[in-house]
Formats: C-alpha cells, structure tokens, sequence
C-alpha cells in the first residue's frame, strides 16, 4: 500500500511527525514521539491512511492521487479529540471525535 502522507501528519500534542505503520492490515499514521519513546513521552494517537482520504474525497468531490495531496494539504496535526486538515490555499477540516470515531 502507498503511504499518502508522508511528512504531513504531525502530533499535536508533542510536534513530532507521524510515522506510517500497517495496523491491522490497513495504513495509519502512528505519533513518532510515541513509537520511540512510549506512552511517558506522548500519547498513542493513530490515524488511518483511509479515513484522512475520504474527508480528502469528500471535501473534493473525488478521490486524490499523491500528487495531490502533496500539492494541496499542508499539513494534517492529529490528537486523540480532533483531526485538523491545513490546506495550503483552502479553508482547514476539522474533525472532532464528538461528530464520529477515528
């Protein structure tokens, strides 16, 4: 599986970048803060590669090549209540845990 989002998912509770991982046979996005250093240093807050492509096709009306994603979201800062999309030339999504699980 292609990993979408290199280097823009970024925790948001200490900075660091995510790194990809395979989590139940599906891509996601783990807190490299975390990986490295456990839970004493950061939270274990996950995101799937699939989930941040649907708010992506949703928001776009069609699915998004890595090409892209690379040339529209800025950055995607991730915490265990909220998801926040940066788009480089558009309005941010904001995905709060309230409106449904991630």
């Amino acid at each position: 599986m292609t990993i979408l989002f290199s280097g823009k998912v970024f925790c948001g509770y200490c900075k660091k970048k995510h790194r990809a991982k395979k989590f139940r046979k599906h891509q996601s996005y783990i807190c490299s803060g975390y990986s490295n250093y456990g839970r004493g240093y950061c939270k274990q807050n996950r995101v799937s590669q699939f989930l941040l492509l649907e708010l992506l096709s949703h928001r776009h009306k069609h699915e998004l090549s890595k090409e892209d994603i690379d040339s529209l979201v800025e950055k995607i800062i991730v915490t265990e209540e909220e998801i926040r999309i940066k788009f480089y030339d558009e309005d941010d999504i904001v995905l709060n845990q309230k409106f449904g699980s991630f």
